[in-house]
């Protein structure tokens, strides 16, 4: 695996993470105020994090700083997003935005890609449930 790879796959897990917690929440904020049906019992539970009792994962200080202003990498760096900025709302980047919706498929095929394994929750349970956990690391509680 590549370290352009390897960062794929963690900010996958990070992004995955994030987003079940946020639909766990989400879930539980729905049920709440629909009127029409009575509230529930128990409100599901985001999973306690690897991390627990200890604050969230500030993902700024895990990634590398911005390359130094006018710096080669740096003027690089702006003219790929120049160019890049100009597909914005076109089919690339509607297909780079599917890609990193973790409910989508095409989401599960890249971290599957980058990880060289199938990523489900029916061909790996545990694999989910470790990336629901890690998630929990890097997102506040709500």
């Amino acid at each position: 695996m590549t370290m352009t790879s390897a960062r794929l796959a963690l900010l996958a897990v990070i992004g995955l993470g994030a987003s079940v917690v946020h639909a766990q929440a989400s879930v539980a904020g729905a049920a709440m105020h629909n009127a029409m049906s009575p509230p529930p019992k128990t409100q599901p539970k985001a999973p306690s994090g690897y991390l627990a009792g200890k604050p969230p994962v500030d993902i700024l200080k895990v990634l590398p700083p911005p390359p130094a202003h006018d710096s080669a990498q740096d003027i690089a760096d702006r003219a790929v997003y120049a160019a890049s900025a100009a597909g914005i709302g076109g089919p690339a980047w509607t297909a780079a935005v599917a890609e990193l919706n973790p409910t989508s498929p095409e989401y599960f095929g890249k971290l599957s890609c980058a990880v060289g394994a199938q990523i489900s929750p029916q061909t790996t349970p545990m694999t989910m449930a470790l990336i629901a956990r890690v998630g929990v690391d890097f997102v506040p509680p709500m």
